[in-house]
């Protein structure tokens, strides 16, 4: 399954300005953070800037949603303070190619999400020890172009959630919702599972120790991410071919009736039959307890 990966600030000013590419992530960051700092302008734009730098921070860190837990995790309730989701480092939430969640003027391909426990306003340098988060996020609209959008929220006389954004738009509660979701099932192991190089996938891995070395190794090559809900999509199962309705043209604008062929869905889950278990005659082999005892009672009645 193909994922979408956050659409960064830097390839987007690329497209403008070719020379950024010359630059590190780092050094993009630091060049527009800087700015922003000497200009003493604070805008969505510096919202962008300082939310990015904190996901780089935390080594680009990003979470795999598979479908079939995105509308459960869409409607987690609001009504919890920031404090009881605790500290949760800016990470990248990445949707499947093809199941975004739907926005009212197209789709959510990924977006950052942070909660600090306290933090140094960088035009103020004043620290500030509330719990604040930090929302930023990556969509297609329908005229099929990407552009973003930033929420920035602190909590104060230990307001809810669901207060603090009584008055966004519903699509940004939506994905606060999301956001909020992941978090708390982040915290999980039975919900999660970290993504490893190719040569590790498949591996039985004897010991835990055994299993943070390749989580090491992959993180080493620049993979931090995990997996939420992998473990629970549907079971193996043969879908019949049938016709859906997919959505064609500029932004997925216009819908069309297209056949669907059949296929084998989840087929790397099946498991090979057992084999080697039948006699010569291909009779199977009977119990050997069963024989033992029958030529115990054989023997005793002579």
């Amino acid at each position: 399954m193909k994922f979408n990966e956050f659409w960064t600030l830097k390839r987007c000013v690329e497209q403008r300005n070719p020379q950024i590419a010359k630059l590190s992530l780092r050094q993009f960051y630091d060049q527009e953070l800087h700015a922003r700092i000497a200009e003493k302008t604070q805008d969505d734009y510096s919202d962008v800037v300082a939310t990015e730098y904190s996901w780089l921070e935390n080594d680009r860190a990003f979470y795999n949603v598979y479908p079939a837990i995105i509308k459960c995790l869409g409607h987690t309730s609001l009504k919890v303070r920031l404090e009881n989701i605790g500290a949760f480092r800016t990470t990248a939430i990445c949707f499947p190619v093809g199941h975004e969640p739907k926005l009212s003027n197209g789709i959510l391909n990924a977006f950052l999400f942070g909660v600090f426990t306290g933090y140094t306003d960088v035009f103020t340098k004043e620290f500030h020890d509330t719990f604040m988060f930090m929302l930023l996020m990556d969509r297609t609209n329908v005229d099929g172009k990407r552009s973003f959008s930033s929420m920035v929220g602190a909590e104060k006389d230990m307001m809810l959630l669901s207060d603090l954004a009584e008055d966004v738009p519903s699509d940004k509660k939506t994905i606060l919702s999301l956001a909020v979701g992941v978090s708390l099932l982040s915290k999980d192991p039975r919900f999660t599972e970290p993504i490893l190089l190719n040569r590790d996938k498949d591996k039985q891995f004897r010991t835990d120790a055994e299993r943070d070395l390749a989580v090491d190794r992959a993180r080493r090559r620049g993979v931090n991410g995990m997996t939420i809900g992998k473990d629970i999509e549907v079971s193996p199962h043969i879908r019949r071919p049938h016709f859906g309705i997919r959505w064609t043209g500029p932004g997925a604008a216009v819908p069309r009736l297209v056949p669907v062929n059949g296929c084998l869905v989840m087929k790397s889950r099946l498991l090979p039959i057992p084999t080697g278990y039948l006699g010569p005659d291909d009779v199977e082999c009977p119990d050997q307890d069963l024989v033992s005892s029958e030529h115990a009672n054989q023997s005793a009645a002579n």
